[in-house]
């Protein structure tokens, strides 16, 4: 199932950038939890939706990652087994950060 595309496009007009991808580690001939790894070694700090979310990827091989620069410059990357709930989350951070900007 295709996500709303108003949902991506809130977040590319919350955001610098958006980039989403699905399972790059097969690019890369190499596990789910390996490439995470990878990523956490670049620095890049990834969220899940929730709390189950890492090991399912990895059951499943399937690893589906939504990375934002914010206009702040500060990168979010969030992965999950489904791109519905990387979007959802996306948005609820992103609406937030954006709420306290307008604030200030």
């Amino acid at each position: 199932m295709l996500p709303d595309c108003r949902a991506l496009d809130w977040i590319s007009a919350h955001s610098e950038a958006l980039r989403i991808q699905h399972n790059a580690h097969h690019e890369m001939r190499t596990t789910v939890e390996r490439h995470l790894l990878h990523r956490e070694r670049l620095g890049e700090h990834i969220l899940f939706a929730d709390h189950g979310a890492r090991s399912l990827c990895a059951a499943k091989d399937s690893l589906w990652e939504l990375s934002v620069v914010k206009a702040d410059g500060t990168e979010l990357h969030i992965a999950g087994p489904a791109i519905g709930p990387c979007i959802a989350m996306a948005q609820s951070i992103l609406g937030t950060s954006v709420r306290g900007a307008i604030a200030a």
